[in-house]
């Protein structure tokens, strides 16, 4: 269910919620140790090999009601003759929060057929997830690149939502915690939270850039119990949301 996006002062207030709560005391040790490894990095590492680099990234990202922080890192191999062309494997730490939420059913076996599929609302949702991922990456000039990368494999963590689960318009108080693993899979096959990003980015020098991306993040609850039993039991429910991030990238 989307609402129409204002600045009245509830609104704002809300935006404001959400952002306190993605600054979380648990959320911020969290980023603050991805940091510090890719501060270390930068200080302990020799100049970088011409046929590849490191990248570490930083970032935040804005929705309807929900936000994001995410810490990344990438060892990317460069192709072409002028090295254009970059792949890399690493990792990423995620955060997200949400207020008014919904989440449908996640097996594929119901989220082909909106008959299937029953929903599950959580007035404030978070969950943090860390995960392998996979970076493409294209230098367009000197100063401008633009690339996408995707989380693959890894777990999730945080707490226990209240929420109310709807089935033919009744509602009915449960839990959920986050899913784990998380596995990437195409269409609803996924599993977990996964977190994508296709950005832009600017080089100011050779080792420091800002980049503008549209994160694309699939969040997934499991009930305390299998709730939903027509057509078959189900105990996972997913929301996929879209974001607007900017960031800060460290080359080295």
């Amino acid at each position: 269910m989307m609402t129409s996006l204002s600045y009245s002062p509830l609104i704002l207030s809300g935006r404001w919620s959400v952002i306190n709560r993605l600054l979380s005391v648990k959320n911020f040790h969290a980023m603050k140790s991805i940091l510090i490894l890719i501060l270390f990095f930068v200080l302990t590492s020799a100049d970088a090999q011409k046929k590849s680099q490191n990248t570490g990234s930083f970032s935040v990202g804005f929705g309807n009601q929900e936000a994001s922080l995410y810490a990344d890192f990438f060892h990317d191999w460069k192709f072409g003759e002028k090295g254009k062309f970059k792949v890399g494997l690493g990792g990423r730490l995620t955060a997200y929060v949400g207020n008014t939420k919904y989440y449908t059913s996640a097996p594929s076996s119901l989220a082909g057929d909106n008959a299937h599929v029953d929903s599950l609302l959580f007035q404030s949702a978070q969950v943090n997830a860390l995960n392998l991922a996979l970076h493409l990456g294209y230098r367009i000039v000197p100063k401008l690149g633009i690339g996408a990368n995707i989380d693959a494999i890894g777990f999730s963590f945080g707490g226990t939502a209240n929420g109310t689960y709807f089935s033919n318009d009744q509602g009915l108080a449960t839990t959920g915690k986050p899913t784990s693993p998380n596995i990437f899979m195409f269409g609803a096959n996924k599993k977990g939270n996964l977190n994508c990003e296709f950005y832009m980015r600017y080089y100011f020098t050779e080792v420091w850039a800002i980049k503008m991306a549209y994160q694309h993040i699939c969040t997934e609850y499991t009930t305390q119990t299998e709730i939903q039993q027509q057509p078959e039991v189900n105990d996972r429910f997913r929301n996929t949301s879209q974001l607007v991030s900017v960031g800060v990238t460290v080359i080295f």
